[in-house]
């Protein structure tokens, strides 16, 4: 999910066409920065492939072995799809020279022939059993640093034989997202005291394809390389670079587990045994669908399979990392198991001293993996300076303007100084009996901020207090202030709506929402006469959370520093911790909600709202 993903190819017509696929998509990337309906989680729904989801499952079957079968999710009505046996005999022959060129032909052939012996490919019978024929490309890809597998082969599903023939990804339906999101899985293993995580080996290759699809699954390779007679195969697995393998994957694993009640293989618990006793029960259960968990690692000891250093590479070993004995990944992110920590790099933003363009800065801000936004006030100030450029219409590849590169290298030089952020895996210490949770949101002219943090309790005794998940956005454009602080509420609402359902099953007794704006406040207490801008948002506000909103004074704000921006070496304990008082109930900021000190001041800047939205009609819908 996380690892390589690589499709097509670097020359001729098509490189051209998918770099400007590539150009459009992050162009429509960055606009998603500066949309209202992603300014907090997006919402999920699934309704509209509900249909498509529940056919494919019935026709999911399981071998008194255990293995599962299946056919392809083929789209209806889609375009006839080409053979493609021209292009995949080009494509094989090119790959042979650059293999023989670089001293790496027999490695590539030493693969082929280990998936023929497994039986993951086997050599086309005599007469077909499917309607289609399709013959797939494939290519090395080369990772010489890598610990394991130095080599890889990667089929391309989406090869055409020319522009106006469909691949064959062009014509199998991706499905419904059944993985849960990975925002969600993080969030749930900040709140447990040990974790342990686990990988399907080779989990693709273990899903058995139906006779009738798997001439559509045809490649070309070498009887031998004596003879190199071209000889034809067909994938008898899930493809690896099919556009529905993913959701091959995951409905699979969803019909096995319906009988169990257990989570996914990244999961953890409060007492040790407990997690002992997951590894054991996952193992087994999975086990029995034909699928094999293994490279375990945990802070636990004992419970980390750290000996099995030969052990061969998975197409999700960047997942779940082999790195050292205390170094590895949890989806993506660098976990030390030892000190129990998580770690957000920008080194990769240092790498290159090429000249600085819109692509290059795009490429940066994007290399920064923080699934949970830890990073926020760091980011922002990279999207900031590039949404500069985005206004200048420069080519992608164009030299930006000096003083924007002095703006960009400065923004280069804080991460120099600290190349990485680390926070406690775990947002608790001790054994908590129960939660709360307390966002805060805050907005300037520029960006929107919300933050969420989870406040720990024994029994009536605060434990600990720890930044849990936290967005930056890029402000909208020609707002006034009160309505970007109602965009950062509306943030939070739908942030810790997000998060309230991902941690369903703790214990969170209490939910506080914290602003540093009385007319924002104002309107969420259903006072006045609203414009039609600000009723849709009190309205879905209100229907997001029932958390209670609550004044913060703005230097008291850890959200401030999300819509300022901030070098790495300022994100100090206001930020990953809180505001002291959030431990302590009795210190915490009184509840404005008569407004009795400002109420004329605040009632004059909702008017001035109403006023503006009459006279220039702007956002009066969604």
């Amino acid at each position: 999910m996380l690892g390589w993903t690589i499709s097509g190819r670097q020359s001729g017509r098509e490189s051209q066409t998918e770099k400007q696929f590539f150009l459009r998509s992050s162009q429509e990337e960055f606009e998603k920065l500066c949309s209202l309906d992603v300014l907090g989680i997006k919402d999920t729904d699934i309704k509209e492939s509900a249909a498509i989801h529940e056919e494919f499952k019935k026709q999911l079957t399981r071998a008194e072995s255990g293995y599962y079968e299946t056919k392809l999710p083929w789209k209806e009505d889609h375009v006839p799809l080409p053979t493609n046996k021209s292009l995949c005999t080009a494509r094989l022959y090119s790959t042979t020279k650059r293999l023989e060129r670089i001293g790496r032909l027999e490695e590539y052939d030493k693969i082929m022939r280990e998936q023929i012996n497994m039986g993951v490919i086997e050599p086309v019978p005599a007469n077909q059993t499917g309607e289609t024929v399709h013959y797939v490309p494939h290519q090395a890809v080369i990772r010489d640093k890598a610990e394991t597998t130095k080599m890889r082969i990667v089929y391309d599903c989406s090869a055409r034989a020319n522009m106006r023939s469909p691949s064959l990804n062009d014509c199998l339906e991706t499905g419904p997202p059944l993985q849960p999101l990975l925002f969600d899985i993080i969030a749930r293993n900040r709140m447990r005291k040990f974790c342990i995580t686990g990988d399907i080996q080779k989990a693709f290759l273990q899903i058995r394809v139906h006779e009738q699809d798997r001439d559509a699954l045809r490649v070309l390779w070498y009887n031998n390389l004596q003879d190199r007679e071209v000889t034809e195969y067909r994938f008898t697995r899930v493809i690896f670079g099919a556009t529905s393998s993913p959701y091959i994957l995951g409905v699979t694993l969803q019909k096995h587990i319906e009988d169990y009640e257990q989570e996914s293989s990244n999961s953890g618990g409060n007492k040790e045994e407990d997690v002992a006793t997951f590894k054991v029960e996952s193992t087994k259960i999975l086990s029995e669908g034909g699928f094999n968990l293994h490279k375990w690692h945990s802070n636990i000891d004992h419970l980390s399979a750290e000996n099995d250093k030969q052990e061969e590479d998975t197409y999700t070993t960047r997942s779940v990392g082999n790195t050292s004995s205390n170094e590895t990944k949890i989806l993506g992110i660098p976990w030390n198991k030892e000190e129990d920590t998580l770690t957000i790099s920008f080194e990769s933003c240092q790498k290159s001293s090429e000249p600085i363009t819109k692509r290059k800065m795009l490429a940066d801000i994007n290399s920064i993996f923080d699934i949970l936004g830890w990073s926020s006030p760091v980011t922002i100030t990279a999207k900031l300076i590039f949404s500069e450029v985005c206004l200048l219409q420069l080519h992608w590849d164009e030299e930006i303007p000096d003083e924007i590169q002095r703006k960009w290298q400065m923004w280069i030089n804080s991460l120099q100084r600290t190349p990485t952020i680390t926070v406690p895996r775990c947002v608790f210490t001790d054994n908590p009996t129960h939660y709360e949770m307390h966002g805060f949101a805050d907005a300037s002219k520029t960006a929107v901020c919300a933050a969420i943090y989870i406040v720990a309790y024994e029994n009536s005794t605060p434990v600990s207090q720890n930044l849990l998940t936290a967005k930056a956005r890029i402000a909208p454009k020609h707002m006034s202030i009160p309505r970007l602080e109602l965009i950062a509420a509306h943030t939070l609402a739908k942030l810790q709506n997000n998060v309230s359902k991902a941690l369903a099953n703790f214990p969170i007794t209490a939910c506080h929402s914290w602003v540093d704006s009385t007319t924002v406040l104002y309107w969420l207490s259903n006072r006045g006469e609203w414009s039609t801008f600000v009723r849709n948002r009190v309205k879905k506000i209100g229907e997001l959370t029932e958390s209670k909103w609550r004044y913060v004074p703005t230097a008291e704000n850890p959200s401030d520093l999300g819509t300022r921006g901030s070098a790495p070496n300022r994100l100090g304990t206001m930020w990953f911790q809180g505001p002291n008082w959030l431990s302590s109930e009795g210190d915490r900021p009184v509840h404005t909600r008569d407004f009795r000190v400002r109420r004329s001041q605040v009632r004059e800047k909702v008017n001035k709202e109403k006023r503006s939205d009459a006279s220039t009609g702007r956002c009066n819908s969604e």
